[in-house]
């Protein structure tokens, strides 16, 4: 095509464009003749769609584009931040979307000209563009519900896909932790209390967010021991256990016997064990059990010492005896434990007489009197007394006279 105008040895192609492009010719003539020479101008690629950042979540389809111009017109492709040919093409169609798929693209133009003798390549590189996937469906945390003990340490750690720029935040029983926001979540000491829970950890990017969450079970742990206790009948006493786990744990009491093992008091399932009131039997060794997770804790044993005042008696109450024979007195008593026993006669504390049976021998009528039994232990005391009482008998009998 004639350029019209263009009719001198100088040709200016300004504000060059793709349509600039092509094979421009000079025609040269005179009265005896023309001749022609030619010249290629080549438009260097360049892009007239950059790509774009895009968000995106896992198993979704999602197309990116670029579009380039230049003469001739450039071949496109799109490449990772590796510099790996993704697609052919000015598209880049990822149908579904995965999570690997997360990062950095760019397109390249390229077209091949030759100059004399040379083929030269021309290479346009677009922006880069930033894929970010949610990592809705990817977070895990481990160990899932684990259980520890008290003053143990844990590790939870967090794993997620999808990305770039996945930030963190752990949770306890939903409010943020300070400071916790790495994959990993480090608690040393554990305590039930302050510990104990559900940790989230939720993962964020500006594609979206997610969250799994663990929860950290503590063995339970008696805190508060029960303590020895005094009672008299009738009265009211309470003894206390307190315990810490997650979750809170359950409580029951048991009463021992002769061995380890003990009976279980029923209907004692808190923290505490009332007696109201106070009956003579309710004597005897108690130990509460917190019970958490498969595990129970067993506290110290505490005894409950309930004072004999009120049950203490003597039998017989009364007796006669003859001179030179044997008799007894039995004492009794309820309460307990650890119940001592000792005698007296009129006031007097007769040694060794610490059992619950007091034998008199060879009756005398100094044996004669009151018989108290004083039975104690550290919740109190109370006496009881039996008379023994000399049938009369002649110290001198009558002799016969003249």
């Amino acid at each position: 095509s004639v350029l019209e105008g263009e009719n001198s040895t100088l040709l200016v192609i300004s504000n060059v464009s793709t349509s600039s492009g092509g094979n421009y010719t000079c025609n040269a003539s005179n009265p005896a003749g023309y001749d022609t020479a030619s010249g290629a101008l080549y438009v260097h690629p360049f892009f007239t769609l950059q790509p774009a950042d895009a968000l995106s979540r896992f198993d979704v389809n999602l197309t990116l584009a670029c579009e380039a111009d230049g003469f001739p017109s450039p071949a496109v492709r799109w490449e990772d931040s590796e510099g790996m040919s993704v697609s052919s093409s000015a598209l880049l169609e990822l149908a579904p979307v995965i999570f690997g798929d997360e990062g950095v693209y760019y397109c390249v133009a390229e077209t091949t000209v030759t100059v004399g003798s040379d083929s030269i390549t021309l290479t346009a590189l677009s922006m880069n563009a930033t894929l970010t996937v949610s990592p809705e469906g990817s977070v895990t945390v481990m160990p899932q519900d684990p259980v520890r003990s008290f003053g143990e340490d844990i590790s939870f750690t967090c794993s997620a896909m999808g990305g770039p720029g996945n930030t963190f935040q752990w949770q306890r029983n939903g409010q943020d932790i300070d400071g916790a926001t790495s994959e990993t979540l480090n608690i040393t000491g554990i305590n039930a209390t302050t510990d104990g829970g559900t940790y989230t950890c939720t993962v964020s990017n500006t594609a979206g967010n997610a969250s799994n969450s663990s929860t950290l079970m503590v063995n339970p742990l008696i805190t508060l021991q029960p303590l020895d206790t005094s009672a008299t009948n009738g009265s009211s006493v309470t003894l206390t256990c307190e315990a810490e786990s997650f979750p809170a744990p359950s409580y029951s009491w048991e009463v021992l016997g002769g061995g380890a093992l003990g009976d279980t008091v029923m209907g004692a399932n808190t923290s505490t064990l009332t007696f109201s009131p106070v009956v003579f039997g309710n004597e005897g060794e108690y130990r509460c059990n917190a019970s958490a997770n498969g595990v129970t804790d067993v506290s110290n044993t505490a005894t409950l010492t309930v004072s004999p005042e009120g049950s203490v008696a003597v039998d017989p109450v009364g007796q006669v005896a003859r001179v030179e024979e044997t008799v007894n007195f039995t004492c009794s008593s309820l309460g307990g434990p650890e119940v001592t026993y000792q005698w007296s006669k009129d006031g007097s504390v007769l040694e060794g007489e610490n059992s619950t049976l007091v034998v008199i021998s060879n009756v005398s009528t100094s044996s004669g009197g009151s018989y108290t039994c004083n039975a104690s232990n550290p919740a109190g005391y109370d006496t009881a007394s039996g008379a023994l009482y000399v049938h009369p008998f002649f110290t001198l009998q009558p002799a016969d006279a003249l």
